[in-house]
């Protein structure tokens, strides 16, 4: 399950911006009653103001909530990762060379980074 925690961590920990609460409510709102969050983007932003908030959330989380609210965040994010994330995988950890790394788009406001960076994880901009 530690997969679905660090996914949520990550994407709960944008919610300390309130602009952020408000577009979480709007779009997976109505999914998360049962999982004891707040429906106000104020309160919901006090909930999460600092990782330390978040991490200890997300670390009280039995199995079930932690699937739900991987569901309501991909809503959120529309990024599907409800869909790839499975209680039956088992993360791994690989250690690699930063510039053997290669990224995927994120958020749209960074994709001229991503692309000056050709995709590299690497800080030195290609030439």
């Amino acid at each position: 399950m530690e997969q679905y925690r660090t996914y949520l961590r990550a994407e709960l920990g944008k919610l300390r911006d309130v602009g952020d609460c408000r577009d979480f409510g709007r779009k997976a709102g109505p999914w998360v009653a049962d999982l004891g969050l707040p429906a106000d983007a104020v309160a919901l932003s006090h909930r999460f103001a600092n990782q330390g908030f978040v991490d200890q959330f997300v670390g009280d989380l039995e199995d079930e909530a932690l699937i739900d609210l991987t569901s309501c965040c991909s809503r959120w994010r529309d990024n599907g990762i409800a869909n790839k994330l499975s209680r039956h995988q088992h993360p791994q950890l690989r250690l690699a060379a930063t510039d053997r790394v290669r990224l995927n788009d994120a958020e749209d406001y960074l994709a001229g980074d991503f692309e000056r960076l050709d995709w590299s994880s690497s800080p030195s901009p290609r030439t």
